[in-house]
């Protein structure tokens, strides 16, 4: 029977091959498109996406954590609380949908695009479909089942190329990532409906529900802070900038976000999984934990780095010469989220597998209220609101290690020891790299230089006698967990 570690090690893989494939196929796409429609056409696409994500999360009311987290006493009442979430989902989904219709308007005027109704009506349409697919996704990652989500997501990753990009090149403007959007929650809604193991058929439980509902009331609360610490900034840009800025710092920050998933993105939603199955051996748990931050600050501290050094190479090869306001953007976030990923995110994956949404309420209600006058009052300029975003993140960093020493006994100052070395090394690569480029200004050069980053990076990591020795059991593995 496969022990917890190697199901980690297996899921681990998958979805490392799930965000590699994305992001072989993301980038194509978001190339071609950045060079097709103009930063104002991804502006409108990410006031959209901001009332679709809520509508999401209002939606799924926490079912999707329930499913993962809860120890059901047999696999009739996993079935049966699975159906209830689906059909509740779907019922509320189809509800949302009405209320973006009626309102359209007035939300659009309220996220800064008025007179753009129809496109947020239309855009609805997701709404539904995605209730049809959350839970039974959820289902498979409670299962470990990755390899079904790879399956699932590479289904959604070739819509760009299928309909987005030939609409955008044939004059479709924003309508081209709205329509591209929509088909891509309508293909993963059938495929998972159709191919996944669990057969979905009616039934439904009210005292069920209210079960269900007193478990992840919390959890609703709990993504209702994060969504408003997620979009916060992308209301406060498009209420004080125009939808081109919107569009420069939304796609700025998409494009980092899927460069580090490749690493992050296959960890994170496995650790959650991981530690829900850990949540009553506190031992174990919190080496698990440890375990995991450890080895995925390996990877994840030098990509944030380099994306800092490289910014402007990155930004040239992702969207093009006419983006170049977006240099900055791309690169202090890069290097402040290999920060906020190891340190924000596993803490917050932390909480939710020990229980205790309530904490991550905290955090995010913490934060916000240091994050939303701060960029309210010193971004008086897109530059100056792009270093006052990226700062207000180190808060966050701060609030994190707080709660989880005070309530969890896990000790900040050991995470902090835990990363140093890929700290050290990492910053002994960017100085490499900052001053051999300023010293060679060639682009020919800028590309050999970043393997020669990579070697430095690792040669100075088999300095250190554990490093090296662990260094040693990941090529002896051929897994980093």
């Amino acid at each position: 029977m496969a022990t917890l570690n190697d199901k980690v090690a297996s899921s681990t893989k998958w979805t490392f091959i799930t965000e590699v494939m994305a992001k072989l196929v993301n980038p194509i796409s978001n190339m071609i498109l950045a060079r097709l429609l103009a930063p104002e056409a991804f502006g409108v696409l990410a006031t959209v996406l901001m009332i679709l994500s809520f509508a999401d999360m209002l939606a799924d009311a926490g079912f999707q954590k329930y499913i993962i987290q809860k120890e059901f006493k047999d696999d009739l009442e996993r079935e049966q609380s699975t159906l209830v979430a689906i059909w509740s989902n779907i019922a509320l989904g189809f509800v949302l949908w009405i209320g973006v219709f009626v309102f359209q308007d007035k939300l659009a005027s309220l996220v800064g695009n008025p007179g753009l109704g129809n496109v947020l009506a239309m855009a609805g349409i997701a709404i539904p479909l995605t209730s049809i697919s959350s839970v039974q996704l959820a289902l498979l990652r409670r299962d470990f089942n990755f390899k079904a989500l790879f399956v699932f997501r590479l289904c959604v990753i070739i819509v760009p190329l299928l309909i987005t990009v030939p609409l955008a090149y044939l004059g479709y403007g924003y309508w081209s990532l709205i329509i591209g959007h929509i088909a891509a929650q309508a293909l993963l809604a059938i495929t998972v409906t159709k191919y996944s193991e669990f057969h979905l058929r009616l039934y439904y439980n009210a005292s069920q529900l209210l079960d269900m509902l007193s478990f992840s009331i919390w959890t609703l609360i709990e993504s209702i802070a994060i969504w408003l610490t997620s979009w916060v900034d992308i209301f406060i840009v498009s209420s004080f900038f125009t939808a081109h800025y919107l569009g420069l710092y939304r796609m700025s920050i998409v494009a980092v976000n899927g460069l580090l998933a490749v690493v992050s993105g296959a960890i994170v939603p496995v650790l959650y999984c991981a530690l829900s199955r850990l949540q009553t051996d506190n031992d174990k748990f919190v080496g698990m934990f440890y375990f995991i931050l450890k080895r995925t600050a390996i990877l994840v501290i030098p990509l944030g780095i380099g994306l800092y050094i490289y910014k402007d190479l990155a930004r040239s090869i992702l969207f093009g010469a006419k983006w170049y306001e977006a240099d900055m953007m791309i690169g202090l976030w890069g290097l402040t989220s290999c920060l906020t990923i190891l340190y924000c995110h596993f803490c917050s994956e932390l909480y939710r597998a020990k229980g205790a949404p309530k904490v991550s309420f905290l955090a995010q209600v913490l934060h916000m209220a240091f994050l939303i006058p701060v960029m309210y009052y010193f971004s008086r300029s897109f530059e100056d609101l792009v270093y006052v975003r990226n700062l207000a993140r180190l808060q966050f960093i701060v609030v994190h290690f707080m709660l989880v020493h005070f309530f969890f006994k896990v000790n900040p100052v050991r995470m902090f020891a835990i990363t140093l070395p890929y700290i050290g090394s990492g910053a002994i690569m960017g100085c490499f790299a900052y001053y051999s480029r300023s010293m060679i200004s060639n682009v020919f050069y800028d590309y050999a230089s970043i393997p020669l980053c990579v070697l430095l990076y690792f040669g100075c990591l088999y300095l250190i006698q554990p490093e090296r020795k662990m260094l040693g059991e990941v090529i002896k593995k051929r897994s980093l967990y």
